[in-house]
């Protein structure tokens, strides 16, 4: 069985004899924090600081797995998620 291409028959296009859509991938958590601070230095000037965090609590996020046996267990799991980042950013306003 190679490659499906859009001219084949669906059953030369799945592996094993279950449904289509019948597997579901890993649970996806997704969290994303964005937390500002205002400090007045005197009047007209402010001091303002900026935090990002993506993926805050550094859940994996595993990718679907995959048909493919290239050497490797079927239906292994071969990508993750980026790791928690963080951005911090301070800002000067007149």
């Amino acid at each position: 069985m190679g490659a499906c291409t859009g001219g084949d028959s669906p059953t030369n296009c799945q592996f094993g004899d279950s449904g289509r859509n019948t597997v579901r991938g890993p649970h996806f958590a997704d969290s994303e924090i964005y937390i500002t601070k205002n400090f007045k230095l005197r009047e007209g000037l402010t001091f303002r600081f900026d935090t990002q965090m993506f993926n805050a609590f550094n859940h994996p996020n595993f990718a679907l797995p995959s048909n493919v046996q290239a050497g490797g267990p079927i239906r292994s799991y071969q990508r993750a998620s980026e790791p928690c980042r963080a951005q911090f950013r301070p800002q000067q306003d007149y």
